[in-house]
């Protein structure tokens, strides 16, 4: 896909998460099931060590209320990224009132990675993509994503991912208001005439290819979520190797 297609698909989420972000956090205020997952199987998470946490997608940042009550580890710090400002503002009203030392960035991922120009914070621990990676048009935008986080990791660090594809965890036909062609599609938001969001559907092959163009990687885990407040996750929990 190329540039143009790539930014024309983005800005999509960008006024969707913009126009329809609060409604959108509303529907949002439970802790995924998958979280209690990762939590109990990820290394840096069962151990005392204080972990830095970089949670890319961070919506209204209710995963770091999420760890700083569920998690053993404790959290050293906490950077949530989102590229809706709404949102963002959901999160800062969050986090102000906890004792999380924490740090919030208005950034469009999608044209940071375009722009070679995307930055972990120094010494993240884990890096989290829950509900991310079908947002990002284009295979090789997807690859670069997950090969730049491994990158940037120290040895040992952590992606807690999940992709979001119901029809394969149910078996069952994904539905959209468009299908725009190579499992890329447009999705309503509840009854909103205007409320269009861009989501690519991970085939099980191009999971696979994903993981296999990443090098020094341990997948630690994987498992599908097909429950109610969580349906049609695949997670993976993955290490970056020394």
């Amino acid at each position: 896909m190329d540039e143009a297609k790539i930014r024309e698909h983005n800005q999509y989420n960008r006024r969707f998460y913009t126009d329809f972000g609060a409604s959108f956090a509303r529907q949002r205020e439970y802790y995924w099931p998958s979280w209690y997952q990762f939590a109990q199987q990820s290394p840096a998470a069962t151990q005392d060590d204080p972990v830095r946490v970089t949670d890319i997608g961070c919506g209204s940042a209710r995963f770091a209320l999420f760890w700083q009550t569920h998690v053993l580890a404790p959290v050293e710090f906490y950077t949530g990224m989102d590229i809706s400002p709404v949102l963002l503002a959901v999160a800062e009203e969050q986090l102000a009132s906890s004792e999380i030392a924490y740090e919030l960035q208005e950034i469009d991922i999608v044209e940071r990675l375009l722009q070679h120009d995307f930055q972990l914070p120094p010494n993240t621990h884990v890096a989290t993509l829950f509900g991310v990676l079908h947002h990002i048009p284009g295979k090789e935008t997807r690859q670069r994503l997950l090969q730049v986080l491994i990158q940037q990791l120290p040895p040992k660090g952590e992606i807690w991912l999940t992709i979001w594809n119901p029809g394969r965890v149910s078996g069952k036909k994904n539905r959209s208001a468009l299908d725009l062609g190579n499992n890329d599609h447009l999705l309503g938001w509840q009854h909103e005439v205007d409320a269009q969001r861009f989501v690519h559907w991970i085939s099980a092959e191009e999971e696979a290819s994903l993981l296999k163009s990443l090098s020094s990687v341990k997948v630690v885990a994987r498992w599908e979520v097909n429950t109610p407040g969580e349906r049609g996750n695949i997670c993976l929990l993955l290490q970056k190797q020394a």
